[in-house]
């Protein structure tokens, strides 16, 4: 089963048959994920109420193994952007 996505411009387009001004639709959508962006680059969690979490995990430095040439090497530490879906998102 294929899964669909929606890219930012087909949400500006989603929220543009619902207002009139497409540009005004295009400046919330923008304005939102850079207030999102920016609060994660301070390390703060960006919690949207009955949809979910957005988080930055910090993960520690690792030892991997280039399985090319068998050397060793040290990876990280590496940050990444979690997401926890509120219970009440799918209707738990």
């Amino acid at each position: 089963m294929r899964r669909e996505m929606m890219n930012k411009k087909q949400m500006i387009d989603e929220l543009s048959r619902q207002f009139p001004r497409e540009v005004e639709c295009e400046y919330f959508v923008n304005k939102l994920f850079e207030i999102i962006k920016e609060n994660l680059k301070k390390g703060e969690k960006v919690v949207i109420s009955g949809f979910g979490t957005f988080k930055v995990v910090e993960h520690m430095p690792a030892v991997r193994r280039n399985p090319r040439t068998n050397e060793k090497i040290t990876v990280g530490p590496l940050k990444k952007i979690r997401f926890k879906p509120s219970k009440t998102l799918f209707g738990k």
